[in-house]
């Protein structure tokens, strides 16, 4: 089999195959007709040639015959989409230094807010039957039809901490449990939804439940009943925790910089159908979060934020590009520094994961996809373990 590979702009390549007349011969004898031989040679000659790993296909092939009649070498030619190759210079971290990895520090606001929120947390709470006054937990139901989704929306907040559209929480203080009221506001002229900035906006408000809320006192007894020994132990593990947190935070921030330094003065012509393919996953996983995390429908979704998916979809072309250009970057200085992931690291990985599962989830995960997704993040912490090293040397 002979072979000749053309690039194109865009990361295409058309790969033209020649196939001697007594091979092209062999597959004319085992089918049935000349366009099932044809077929069966495409495909089978296509697929040994990607076994030789010179090129990574991101999309099907398309393909096209060139002369195929018996009696002579058989001659066709693909095209097909793919990963684009990043020439990184051997001395490819040695501006690394460059990189500043910013020091962490949990502030006393960060503190006192932590501590705010477990005292909030530990609330005790009584039903009252009296007017709502500020500082009271209060549950209503609202609904207005000037909204995208006029269906009613349920929603508990402490009255008076300014949760809601200006001048919407001072209408409900006097209501008792039970009672209704037609609230008339103006909307924001900064507010999210375009149609509706600087208009008036009509409400109609029924109060579920006001509830008076009694604050622990941040004391010794209040830690113990967290598990600890007392106040200050609390304070050190709260402290330890948001420093964990914010480490985490600047360390995916570090390492973002240190690819960003290498890729800096590299233009990489990204195929769109990454990109779009990146945006579909982006917006699947939006998908997932409003049904798992809001507990709604995306089209309930796209009602209450007035967009449209297309819109929405749109809204990721930047963050797409960026992850995109990334997931290059990282898989350039894994094949330049011969990286790779062993199998028995995968499963390894894989039995921690699934050691964390009950038993029947166990039986319904994907396990192969769960294998793949393990492979790309196990091989990135090896990519960023090693810039992270040119970078300690310099």
């Amino acid at each position: 089999m002979e072979y000749k590979i053309t690039k194109f702009p865009g990361s295409q390549v058309e790969i033209e195959f020649k196939i001697p007349t007594e091979e092209w011969a062999s597959y004319i004898q085992k089918t049935q007709t000349l366009s099932e031989a044809a077929q069966s040679l495409m495909k089978e000659k296509y697929l040994e040639f990607l076994g030789k790993g010179e090129i990574e296909p991101i999309a099907p092939a398309q393909t096209q015959i060139i002369k195929m009649v018996p009696g002579s070498p058989a001659e066709f030619k693909v095209m097909v989409p793919i990963l684009p190759t990043i020439g990184l210079a051997d001395d490819y971290g040695k501006d690394l230094s460059e990189v500043e990895r910013k020091p962490v520090r949990v502030t006393d606001k960060e503190m006192e807010e932590a501590l705010e929120s477990l005292r909030k947390a530990r609330a005790k709470l009584t039903d009252l039957d009296q007017p709502a006054v500020k500082g009271n937990l209060i549950t209503i139901k609202f609904f207005s039809a000037q909204l995208p989704s006029p269906a009613p929306h349920q929603d508990g907040f402490i009255l008076g901490e300014g949760q809601l559209l200006p001048g919407f929480e001072d209408k409900l203080v006097g209501l008792k449990a039970g009672e209704k009221k037609e609230l008339s506001l103006m909307y924001p002229s900064t507010g999210p939804l375009e149609a509706q900035r600087g208009k008036p906006i009509t409400f109609q408000v029924e109060v579920l439940k006001v509830q008076e809320v009694k604050w622990p006192e941040l004391t010794d007894h209040f830690a113990q009943e967290l598990g600890v020994k007392d106040l200050a132990e609390l304070k050190e593990t709260l402290k330890n925790n948001l420093t964990s947190q914010k480490e985490k935070t600047a360390d995916e921030a570090f390492r973002s910089q240190l690819l960003e330094k290498i890729g800096q003065e590299i233009k990489i012509e990204i195929p769109s159908i990454l990109i779009e393919a990146e945006q579909n996953r982006l917006l699947e996983n939006l998908k997932k979060a409003v049904q798992n995390e809001l507990k709604t429908s995306f089209a309930q979704y796209l009602q209450e934020t007035g967009k449209t998916e297309k819109e929405i979809l749109n809204s990721f072309l930047d963050l797409a590009q960026a992850n995109v250009r990334q997931f290059l970057l990282l898989k350039t200085v894994g094949q330049k520094e011969k990286l790779e992931v062993k199998p028995e690291e995968i499963e390894q990985e894989l039995a921690k994961i699934l050691k964390t599962m009950p038993e029947e989830r166990q039986k319904s995960v994907d396990q192969e996809a769960l294998k793949r997704y393990l492979k790309s993040s196990l091989l990135a912490e090896k990519v960023f373990q090693k810039l992270e090293n040119y970078w300690k040397k310099i």
